[in-house]
């Protein structure tokens, strides 16, 4: 599986990545050279200040995951729309995030 590296823990010592055709999120230490998954799905992790806590996009709702022990919890999930690119306040007392909405959008193109 191919992973993207997303986030650097705030301690330095480690890399969260995800795969985006479905292998999970992983974390690479980066003093060893290990990886652990830590979850099977989720996408646009990012660390909290603590470099222990993530918050991912799972199942199109927001979530938290302890990285030792890999319990989780969704924390919102949105009534209407599709939350991507999230973003850690430094004080992790605020999450920002992209909400977009498509109401579905039919195009029709005629040939010539």
């Amino acid at each position: 599986h191919r992973y993207r590296p997303f986030s650097w823990s705030a301690d330095g010592r480690r890399i969260v990545a995800y795969s985006q055709r479905g292998a999970g999120m992983i974390v690479y230490d980066v003093a060893t050279g290990a990886h652990e998954r830590i979850s099977d799905v989720g996408e646009w992790p990012r660390w909290l200040s603590d470099s222990r806590r993530l918050v991912f996009i799972r199942d199109g709702a927001l979530h938290l995951i302890d990285t030792r022990t890999k319990a989780s919890r969704e924390i919102y999930r949105s009534p209407a729309g599709t939350i991507t690119n999230l973003s850690v306040a430094p004080d992790d007392r605020a999450i920002y995030f992209i909400l977009t909405r498509d109401e579905g959008n039919i195009w029709l193109a005629t040939l010539k």
